[in-house]
């Protein structure tokens, strides 16, 4: 597809999707749906209906007002960040890697501020340097590593990451990537993380990850002010993906077996949600009243709405790429 009529989409989704909805009132929530060689599809939850970001390039990520999709591209120019109104495209800056260094999807900043993305610029294991951009002048940076994952601060510029420091362990780290400060919040958490999640007052982080024997799965909860962990769930099968209700009193997990699991992190009670066929990740809706997963059913993926309070489900979407791995709901 070329390029302007690319454009012309994107224009056309942010059109439809703040539209008057079947009863009348505005859209207030969006789903957005992203993955390699997937591009970004942009969903109305009320209706299903579908259009396609204008995203040309890989390692997709959505901006906290969901206005703007930001994506590596490859061209005869080289690598470069880019990002997307919908309605054209602007070159952020030039990199100086390959983007088959870049590890999982690029990450917004909540001021809008700053991009980070995490490159690995060496096969060996805890080598993830994570590169911070800023979105006005394409100015970039390496910020000291290794980092396996990581996460914005909601309402700042710092940054969760696990783990970091070579000559002091694994371990949990608040980074303040302008500075290159590292605040270390843990020492020796878990011995593997897969996800971080931080609450939406920025008060608390969630880690899943598992033991050194990959036994078992591990969720806690970090105070970040007092760096008290609470763990708050273990299995044996691995959690994939992990989100925060938007008035931080849930947890949504998202496991390997397929199994999705909603935690009251202060009260331990959970509801787990078996058979769910949940493939990589699992996102609140706004009103904290439905998720949104992916289910892989045989060789299909598909998006599935699910009410949190009854467990009733309404698929939104089927046939979706194979390569699409994160869903956001805002």
């Amino acid at each position: 597809m070329k390029s302007s009529a690319r454009y012309v989409i994107g224009v056309l989704i942010l059109v439809s999707l703040v539209a008057c909805s079947p009863d009348g009132g505005i859209s207030t929530s969006r789903l957005f749906v992203m993955g390699e060689g997937a591009g970004v599809l942009a969903i109305d939850p009320s209706t299903g209906e579908a259009l396609e970001w204008a995203v040309e390039g890989t390692h997709a990520a959505l901006s906290s007002d969901a206005e703007q999709v930001a994506y590596i591209r490859d061209d005869a120019a080289g690598t470069s960040l880019v990002a997307s109104d919908g309605s054209g495209t602007r070159r952020v800056a030039e990199l100086p890697f390959a983007s088959d260094m870049i590890r999982g999807h690029a990450a917004w900043s909540d001021d809008g501020r700053f991009i980070a993305l995490l490159v690995e610029p060496s096969p060996e294991p805890f080598h993830g340097q994570l590169v911070v951009i800023a979105v006005e002048t394409g100015a970039w940076a390496f910020v000291t590593g290794p980092v396996e994952v990581f996460a914005w601060r909601p309402g700042g510029d710092q940054i969760a990451a696990f783990p970091a420091g070579v000559d002091s362990g694994t371990g949990l780290y608040l980074i303040d990537p302008l500075n290159e400060v590292w605040t270390r919040l843990l020492q020796g958490a878990q011995a593997y993380t897969t996800s971080i999640a931080w609450s939406p007052d920025g008060e608390r982080i969630a880690l899943a990850g598992s033991d050194a024997t990959h036994t078992f799965a591990e969720l806690s909860v970090v105070d970040v002010d007092r760096r008290v962990p609470t763990a708050v769930y273990s299995d044996t099968s691995r959690i994939t993906d992990v989100d925060w209700s938007p008035d931080g009193r849930r947890l949504a997990l998202c496991q390997a077996n397929g199994d999705i699991v909603i935690i009251d992190p202060e009260s331990g009670h959970l509801s787990r949600l078996p058979r769910r066929a949940c493939r990589t990740a699992v996102a609140w809706s706004p009103d904290g009243q439905s998720l949104a997963y992916l289910r892989r059913e045989g060789a299909e993926i598909r998006l599935i709405r699910l009410d949190a309070n009854t467990g009733e489900e309404t698929m939104l979407m089927s046939d979706l790429s194979p390569g699409v791995d994160l869903v956001v709901w805002r």
